[in-house]
């Protein structure tokens, strides 16, 4: 894995614990890398190690035996997907919607790039559900939306007015700003 500059190290590092979880490399009960195998495998600060191994602990996704190390717990699986898909339905997918409106991007378009980045997956099985999850996903996203025909640059653009878990219209042709904190 290679950090990146935009996020904290020790968060990116969580996320590829928890991404070894999801997929199923860490069982409950795995034993995670000591604290010196990580700062060595990611050549980071052992501090930015234990910082990780404490934000998995108090999240519950690990614990720690002391003397022994530091083991995924039996739910950890569940309570990440929980998490992420949250963060998904809140954060991403409002603002995917968003740019898809910005950019003026068509169904056809979307579904050419899902197809394409599919061929470059790995032909396992979590990949193949993950592409037909996806190639169902998003045009029912945009027939739910009704945004199958969305504006041509020289009509008055649709604005994003609602959000999804809440269920109400998500479209106007509004004029109004959008508020802030969306």
């Amino acid at each position: 894995m290679k950090l990146s500059d935009s996020r904290p190290i020790f968060t990116q590092i969580m996320a590829w614990v928890e991404d070894n979880i999801l997929r199923g490399d860490w069982q409950p009960g795995y034993q995670l890398p000591s604290v010196r195998e990580m700062s060595g495998r990611f050549t980071v600060n052992n501090n930015t190690i234990v910082r990780t191994y404490e934000h998995l602990t108090l999240s519950g996704t690990i614990y720690s035996q002391r003397g022994v190390g530091y083991f995924v717990s039996p739910d950890a699986r569940e309570s990440i997907l929980s998490r992420r898909r949250e963060e998904f339905y809140s954060d991403i997918l409002p603002y995917f919607i968003n740019q898809i409106e910005v950019l003026g991007i068509s169904p056809d378009e979307i579904s050419s790039i899902i197809k394409r980045n599919v061929k470059k997956m790995k032909r396992s099985t979590i990949a193949g559900l993950t592409a037909a999850v996806i190639l169902i996903i998003v045009p029912a996203v945009f027939m739910s939306l009704n945004i199958a025909r969305l504006p041509r640059p020289e009509q008055r653009p649709l604005r994003l007015c609602g959000w999804l878990s809440r269920g109400k219209s998500m479209w106007s042709r509004s004029s109004a700003p959008m508020p802030a904190g969306r």
